[in-house]
Parts: structure tokens; sequence; C-alpha cells
């Protein structure tokens, strides 16, 4: 909503310099690191590294988070998937999962 609208313009601040706005990337990207560490930890059962995919405008712009996400990512032990992820597909893809068809 209103807050993700403000994102582009931090980030933006961030690379010019800005240190409040350096503060505010430095912290979202602590919390991905813990959202990562997680995952981490419920994928190790099946070995690493484990698959990240990004979704949205700020994941997905090449200026904004996904340089940083590119380092973190593989840093904590996961995979950054290429390309464009689909929603549709995925749920196409459990709906057949779950009729038993793939």
């Amino acid at each position: 909503g209103e807050v993700a609208a403000l994102a582009p313009r931090v980030l933006e601040a961030a690379a010019r310099g800005d240190l409040a706005a350096r503060v505010v990337v430095a912290e979202a990207l602590r919390e991905i690191r813990r959202h990562l560490q997680v995952v981490r930890t419920a994928w190790e059962p099946w070995g690493l590294p484990f698959p990240v995919a990004l979704v949205g405008g700020i994941a997905e712009d090449p200026h904004a988070l996904r340089p940083h996400l590119e380092a973190l990512v593989p840093e904590m032990g996961g995979e950054l998937l290429p390309g464009k992820v689909v929603s549709a597909r995925g749920a196409a893809h459990l709906a057949l999962e779950l009729l038993g068809r793939t």
C-alpha cells in the first residue's frame, strides 16, 4: 500500500548516501536475513541450497533490492531462482498435484 509506494524512494535515497535511508534499507535486509534463516532451517532435511523466488516490483527491479538479495540469498544457503514467478502457474501445478495428474 502506501508504505510500499515509498520503498523505491527510500532505496534511491540510500543509493545516494542518505544516512536515514541507508539505516532503513539495512534493517529491511536484516529482516530478510531472519526470514531466510527460518527457511534454511526448515529446508535443511532436504539439503541445501533452498530455492528462493522473488516476487513483486521491489524484488524484481534490478536497481532496487535485487542486487542485495543476489548476494544475501547464496550467503544464507539459498539459490535465487531466475526469471519471473507467475503465481497462476504455481497454483495450476498445485491443483494438478492435488488431482494426482503430475
